[in-house]
């Protein structure tokens, strides 16, 4: 005696006719779709430690520049008095 398998199919459903031959579009759209998404990410994540170590040279430097200007940070700690001097 042989068995027969019945398969039993909504309203909507079709027969699967794919036996791994078709396209791929799903897959390489979503993979491209993936791979621009990372890049932006890192290319995100460089610029923005770019930026903020320029921006951080930048103040360093102008802290540099005001405490050498600043009379106040000298050895006369800003007293222009000869009476405080050594």
């Amino acid at each position: 005696m042989e068995k027969t398998t019945v398969a039993v199919l909504g309203k909507n459903q079709a027969p699967n006719k794919d036996n791994g031959s078709g396209s791929n579009t799903g897959a390489i759209a979503g993979s491209v779709v993936g791979a621009v998404v990372f890049l932006a990410l890192i290319g995100g994540l460089v610029g923005f430690l770019y930026f903020r170590r320029r921006r951080n040279d930048e103040l360093n430097s102008q802290y540099i520049e005001i405490t050498e200007k600043d009379p106040a940070s000298s050895e006369s700690h800003g007293y222009e008095n000869s009476l405080f001097r050594a």
